[in-house]
């Protein structure tokens, strides 16, 4: 579901967000074992099927990949979105809702 989004959160993107508004992306990294980790990149730049931004997380498994580092990752790729308003309301995150689900069971 969160990928069939991404073209709207793009043009919206593009065409400018309000002020206090962000998108987060979600997107793989290869670890140095060829493993993968998933981590959520705050978009700062967004063309064709690059996607630029700011590294949310501390990677676990990457060590010469730091949070707050610019990166580029492809929208081809991307698992899921998370995306605040000015007013703090929100949407996405669809992982974060499964793991919830998942660990309450």
């Amino acid at each position: 579901r969160a990928k069939s989004k991404l073209k709207g959160l793009k043009s919206d993107f593009n065409l400018g967000l309000e002020p206090g508004e962000f998108i987060q992306v979600k997107a793989p990294f290869t670890t140095p074992d060829d493993g993968v980790e998933w981590m959520w990149v705050e978009v700062m730049e967004w063309k064709g099927d690059k996607i630029k931004g700011l590294l949310k997380n501390q990677p676990k498994h990457i060590p010469e990949l730091k949070g707050g580092s610019v990166v580029t990752v492809k929208e081809s790729e991307i698992f899921d979105y998370f995306r605040i308003y000015p007013d703090g309301s929100s949407e996405g995150n669809e992982t974060g809702e499964l793991i919830l689900k998942y660990q309450t069971l």
